[in-house]
């Protein structure tokens, strides 16, 4: 980030991506705009997450990258159902305890 600062409203721009590409031939590291093209939306969410990172700590660093992991997205539309299913587990659960009860 070369000293710069960013707010929490901060995403990577066109700007950004041209930096980091500078920053690559900087440092001699092969890459094509094809390969920055294919791997575009994880590129951005990575330099987002490392610059929150830098600037506000791993917390909010893994907060931004959470925001945008398929697999975090994936779990919280899943926990609906999985509650769903988790209560009713119980209500078996209840209903097959009272069954087994005798009767008094």
């Amino acid at each position: 980030m070369n000293g710069r600062t960013v707010d929490k409203d901060f995403e990577v721009t066109a700007a950004v991506l041209e930096d980091f590409r500078k920053f690559l031939d900087s440092q001699q590291i092969p890459c094509t705009e094809a390969d920055l093209a294919d791997n575009l939306d994880w590129l951005k969410a990575n330099l987002k997450s490392e610059i929150f990172v830098a600037q506000f700590g791993q917390e909010e660093g893994l907060r931004v990258r959470a925001e945008t992991d398929p697999q975090v997205l994936s779990a919280l539309n899943l926990l609906p159902k999985a509650k769903e299913l988790a209560d009713n587990a119980k209500k078996v659960l209840a209903q097959r305890a009272a069954a087994q009860q005798p009767n008094r």
